[in-house]
């Protein structure tokens, strides 16, 4: 098939975390943010699943526009300067964390725990953390999981 005939992809150009990056549109900014060795927190999402945006620790900022959203759901656009890793998102971070706890100390069967691929006794972890048994949240994990970096 000569080059002509086939279909062209549409890139798209942005920065994350000061670099420029160019990806193809429909990329979200989560993949591309790893493209470039950049991690980004998550809880709900799953790349089998897709993006569930249920648990929003995956905040990142756009300079450009001023506006925070989850990276695993939003697509990429032309002239993002997404910002990951500030004091302010951190800060956000730390916010939605706090509510999820305050919501969710352990005592219902949530949907992370519905859905989580590994089995993990997720309700357990939180109560742990609620308590602010921070270690044997982390010993929990490190036993159960197979990514204990999550």
């Amino acid at each position: 098939m000569s080059s002509a005939c086939r279909e062209s992809r549409v890139m798209i150009r942005l920065k994350i975390n000061g670099t420029g990056i160019e990806v193809a549109e429909g990329t979200s900014l989560l993949e591309a943010a790893e493209s470039l060795g950049i991690s980004i927190p998550t809880l709900c999402y799953e790349k089998k699943i897709g993006a569930l945006t249920t648990c929003m620790i995956c905040a990142v900022k756009d300079r450009a526009s001023g506006r925070t959203f989850p990276a695993c759901s939003a697509r990429v656009a032309e002239g993002m300067e997404i910002e990951t890793d500030t004091q302010e998102i951190r800060e956000t971070r730390r916010e939605i964390l706090n509510m999820l706890l305050s919501e969710h100390v352990g005592d219902c069967d949530a949907p992370c725990s519905r859905i989580c691929p590994a089995s993990f006794n997720i309700p357990r972890m939180l109560r742990c953390v609620a308590s602010g048994d921070l270690n044997a949240a982390a010993r929990l994990a490190r036993r159960e999981l197979i990514f204990p970096a999550v």
